[in-house]
Order: structure tokens, then C-alpha cells, then sequence
């Protein structure tokens, strides 16, 4: 019959001198560690549009457009915008495009494309609900760019104005 071991046996002995060894490469661990989970601004801050803005009315020509449930939300990151169009059970939709701001004039291009989709269509177009053209560059006057409060508008051909309000979530 063979003899039982104990747990003890399979554990190595680690000697004090062992234990000084590794503490140098311990700590450049924790420092790597730390350094890559703390970068929050991929390519660079890009100021105060980074993250994400929650699109919470619309107003066409002084008035609030009621049909618009508040479900859009805005994300900025490095020159790329990603609208979400959230649904009820969270389920989201994403329009993807690139974006620019200069002089108070916030600039959305929506003709992107890939290989299933041409140009402005489908995930690279604006989302229906915001009342602006379905693709193309569109150019946003920045009315408020304070703390959480982003307000914008938009004329539109014919020159009626819509105003945009969004609040910052994160």
C-alpha cells in the first residue's frame, strides 16, 4: 500500500533570498499594470467632448419636438462620433462617423462606407430621429460648451434652426 503524502511536500521551499529576488520584478509589474489600466483618452485628449453625451431634446424652429423619446446617445472618441439610438430593452443601434471641431463649428462627416454599404447608408448615415440630412458633412454652431452642457444648432436648407441639447453621462 503506498504511502500517503502530505500537501505540504508538493509546495517548492522558497528561500528569504528567493522572496528579495522577485520584489524588483514584482513592483515593475504593479507599475506596468497601473500604467496601462489608467489611459482613458485613446490617440490623446481631445478636450471636453470626450465620452459620452446623451441627446436629451430637440427643438425645430423654437419648438420642442415631442416625438423624440431622448434615446440617442453621442459618443466622442480620437475623430470618431458613434450615435447610439437606444431602444427600450437597451438594445442599440450604432451610426458611425468622424467629426471635427473649430472656431464653435462642429463639423459631422457621415459619407463613410465599407464593403457591404456604400457611402452614407446604412451604419454610417445619421440616425433618422435628429432631423438631419440621412449622409453627407454637416456643420453644427456650438452655443454652449460648459461642464456637462453641450448645446448645438443646425440650419437647415431652408433656414429653419434646430437646436440640439445634450447632457454628458461620463
Amino acid at each position: 500500500m503506498p504511502q500517503e503524502q502530505s500537501w505540504e511536500s508538493f509546495i517548492p521551499a522558497i528561500s528569504p533570498s528567493t522572496v528579495i529576488d522577485m520584489k524588483p520584478f514584482s513592483i515593475f509589474v504593479i507599475l506596468l499594470t497601473s500604467i496601462l489600466a489608467g489611459c482613458t483618452h485613446n490617440d490623446g485628449d481631445i478636450g471636453p467632448l470626450f465620452g459620452s453625451w446623451q441627446l436629451e431634446s430637440i427643438e425645430v424652429d423654437g419648438t420642442v419636438d415631442s416625438s423624440y423619446p431622448g434615446n440617442v446617445f453621442w459618443g466622442f472618441q480620437s475623430s470618431i462620433i458613434r450615435m447610439a439610438v437606444v431602444n427600450e430593452h437597451h438594445e442599440h443601434v450604432d451610426y458611425w462617423g468622424t467629426w471635427k471641431l473649430t472656431n464653435n463649428i462642429l463639423m459631422f462627416d457621415y459619407t463613410h462606407s465599407n464593403a457591404e454599404m456604400p457611402p452614407g447608408t446604412g451604419d454610417y448615415r445619421f440616425p433618422p430621429s435628429i432631423h438631419l440630412p440621412e449622409n453627407g458633412v454637416v456643420s453644427l454652431s456650438v452655443l454652449t460648451l460648459k461642464g456637462s452642457t453641450l448645446t448645438l444648432q443646425y440650419k437647415t436648407t431652408d433656414g429653419t434652426p434646430i437646436v440640439y441639447r445634450l447632457h454628458k453621462q461620463f
